[in-house]
């Protein structure tokens, strides 16, 4: 599913809201280059998703934007729980998960969930992971004050 500019307006207008956007803009002219979002589907463990042009991936947007947003989640939303998949054969982002950016904002992977995503016409594994706000609190709080 694509979502429009239009929809993230549509969506921001919903009570009670259940989808928040952030552009993520480029640093040197605030050229658009991605998202982050995160998806309310009414229990405190969201879904948290990013979406980067891949002629700017490596050059933390992702985990800037990434900390914007849990921060937002847990200190302003109040949530538990911020939650993401990657797709098992996105070697990069794995690793992200597992010695990266994303463990750095205190992802770990939750489980392997087989043919989780429908994308491009095939059914595709994933790692499921998560981060606590007990554990972002622990990890972020010298960055909050």
């Amino acid at each position: 599913m694509t979502v429009t500019f239009h929809d993230a307006i549509k969506g921001a207008q919903v009570s009670p809201r259940t989808e928040f956007y952030l552009a993520v803009a480029e640093r040197d002219d605030d050229r658009a280059i991605g998202f982050v979002r995160l998806v309310r589907s009414g229990t405190r463990g969201e879904d948290i998703g990013c979406a980067i042009a891949a002629d700017e991936w490596g050059r933390g947007y992702s985990t800037d934007a990434h900390h914007v947003l849990l921060d937002f989640a847990f200190r302003s939303l109040g949530l538990e729980r911020g939650s993401g998949w990657i797709l098992l054969d996105n070697t990069a982002r794995i690793t992200s998960l597992e010695e990266g950016s994303l463990a750095r904002l205190g992802f770990t992977t939750d489980c392997v969930a087989r043919r989780h995503q429908f994308i491009n016409g095939a059914w595709r594994d994933c790692n499921l992971n998560s981060v606590s706000a007990e554990e972002w609190d622990r990890r972020h709080r010298t960055w909050r004050d």
